[in-house]
C-alpha cells in the first residue's frame, strides 16, 4: 500500500481529525468523516490507510482467509450467478449510472448487481469482487440518501460493530452529503477471498478535493455487507491524486 499524502492524525479526538480537513480547505468532505466520527462513538483513526494482516503491499492477488474454512463460491441470495471470480484493475463496464441520493452509482441488476431493493436500500450482488465493489459504492451512496442507523442497520454486516453503531446512532438524520456533494473518482483493490474483500475507494467532493477511505465487505448471507471495523473508524485520508488508483465514475 503507498503511503497517503497528507494524512490527518492517526489518532486522537474526532476534533483533531475533522481540524485537520477544515484546515486543509476540504469543507466538503466533512460529513465523510463526520459519519466516521458516528461509528466510532467519538474516536477516530483518520490517517493512513491499512493493508490487511496477509496481504502482500499493492498485491491484487486473492488471499484466502487464515485459519478460516474456505467459503464456497455461491450464487447470491436473489440469484445472481458469481460470475467472473477476476479481481479489476480497470474500470467495471457497468450497464448503468444511476443517482442513490445524491451519489452517482453502477447499476447492473442482471449481472452484478444490485438484484432487489428493499426499503430503499440496493442490496443483492454477485459473489465476486466486482459484486463486493458495487456493493461498496452502493453503500456510501446510501449514505447520502438516508440517515447513518438506517445504512448500519440494512447494509452493514452482523457484528458487534454493527449493534454498537446503530445504537449510537439511534435518531441520527445526517447524510453523508449534508456538507456537499460527494462522488465516487476510483478505486484499489487491497486483497480479495471469496469471503471478504479489502478495497478503498476514493471520494470527490463538489469542489474536486479527493478523500480515500479503506473498507472490508464481508459474504454474509448471500450478500456483500459492509464491515464497520471493531475496533475504530476506516482508515481514510487526503489525496492529492489519482496515481495507483483505477479512476471510475459516471463522467
Amino acid at each position: 500500500m503507498r503511503s497517503r499524502e497528507n494524512p490527518a492524525a492517526a489518532a486522537g479526538s474526532p476534533f483533531a481529525s475533522l481540524s485537520f480537513v477544515i484546515s486543509a480547505g476540504m469543507v466538503g468532505l466533512v460529513a465523510l468523516l463526520a459519519i466516521v466520527v458516528t461509528v466510532t462513538g467519538g474516536r477516530s483513526s483518520v490517517g493512513t490507510a491499512r493493508v490487511p494482516a496477509g496481504a502482500a503491499p499493492g498485491s491484487h492477488g486473492v488471499r484466502p482467509a487464515s485459519g478460516a474454512v474456505p467459503v464456497a463460491i455461491r450464487d447470491s441470495t436473489c440469484g445472481l450467478p458469481a460470475g467472473s471470480q477476476a479481481v479489476p484493475t480497470t474500470a467495471p463496464a457497468a450497464a448503468s449510472w444511476v443517482l442513490v441520493g445524491s451519489m452517482a452509482v453502477p447499476s447492473s441488476p442482471r449481472t452484478v448487481g444490485p438484484g432487489r431493493s428493499v426499503d430503499g436500500f440496493r442490496e443483492c450482488f454477485a459473489h465476486s469482487p466486482t459484486g463486493a465493489l458495487f456493493a461498496l459504492v452502493n453503500f456510501w451512496a446510501a449514505g447520502t440518501a438516508f440517515g447513518a442507523s438506517d445504512v448500519y442497520a440494512h447494509l452493514a454486516a452482523d457484528t458487534p460493530s454493527q449493534a454498537q453503531a446503530v445504537r449510537f446512532s439511534a435518531g441520527d438524520h445526517s447524510r453523508l452529503s449534508d456538507s456537499g456533494q460527494v462522488q465516487l473518482a476510483a478505486f484499489e483493490f487491497n486483497s480479495y477471498s471469496p469471503s471478504d474483500a479489502d478495497i478503498s475507494v476514493v471520494l470527490q467532493s463538489s469542489d474536486g478535493n479527493l478523500v480515500t477511505v479503506a473498507c472490508t465487505m464481508l459474504w454474509e448471507a448471500g450478500d456483500w455487507r459492509y464491515e464497520i471495523p471493531p475496533s475504530g473508524a476506516p482508515a481514510a485520508g487526503v489525496i492529492q491524486s489519482l496515481d495507483g488508483y483505477v479512476p471510475w465514475s459516471d463522467a
